[in-house]
């Protein structure tokens, strides 16, 4: 289980779904900065917005409990308007750009959110390019990528299990490999249900430390 640094005075939820695969998509680590490949930075948040999604998939009758748990202080009403509003817009280009729903995460978001990144792009980045990717980049976007993932489960449950099996209870290497990724070995994925204990263990260890009073209105308890 991978450890936020102690500069990051105030963790997210984003941040602490996070935690679970930071050792696995780790690069290595100079000067005391972890860092990461492009790789495992698409990865990371791949895994974040999956989190979000399974979450959203258990507790989509919540959603704005669920906004204000991710929401900065005094913008619930806004979290929750981007919850309800860009899941949708990822879909309608993902719909665009294919002409069909997505059956697997790693070609939604890769689909959409990294539309602009070629395999080749990646593969070069990856063995050529010399600046680091540090963490804290990685660690400024979670909440944003846990936040759209909890509005995509919200918003269509049916679809997010769908793509769970297609994605991770069956063989689905070929679109891992389309995008020139590769599902690490270390990266222990369970089926649906399972996962979604695992998620909501994690959101109620956050909750009890970070803001109590959001358990009993998410159905959670250690």
């Amino acid at each position: 289980m991978g450890v936020i640094p102690k500069s990051w005075k105030t963790i997210t939820l984003g941040q602490y779904l996070f935690r679970d695969v930071m050792d696995v998509v780790t690069k290595k680590k100079r000067f005391g900065m972890t860092e990461f490949n492009y790789s495992g930075f698409i990865i990371g948040s791949l895994w974040v917005f999956q989190k979000g999604a399974v979450l959203g998939h258990a507790r989509g009758d919540r959603l704005e409990t669920l906004a204000e748990l991710v929401a900065v202080e005094g913008q619930t009403e806004e979290t929750l308007a981007y919850l309800n509003s860009e899941p949708g817009v990822m879909l309608e280009d993902y719909f665009h750009a294919r002409g069909k729903e997505p059956s697997s995460f790693v070609d939604l978001w890769m689909s959409t959110r990294w539309r602009r990144w070629t395999t080749v792009d990646i593969k070069e980045r990856n063995a050529t390019y010399k600046r680091p990717v540090y963490i804290d980049k990685l660690l400024s976007k979670c909440q944003s990528y846990a936040a759209i993932g909890m509005g995509f489960g919200a918003l269509r449950p049916d679809l997010v299990a769908k793509m769970w099996v297609s994605s991770y209870e069956m063989d689905d290497s070929h679109s891992w490999a389309q995008h020139g990724l590769e599902l690490p070995p270390q990266m222990v994925v369970v089926p649906l249900k399972e996962m979604e204990q695992l998620v909501l263990r994690d959101v109620a260890e956050y909750v009890s430390a970070s803001c109590p009073s959001l358990l009993a209105p998410l159905g959670l308890r250690l």
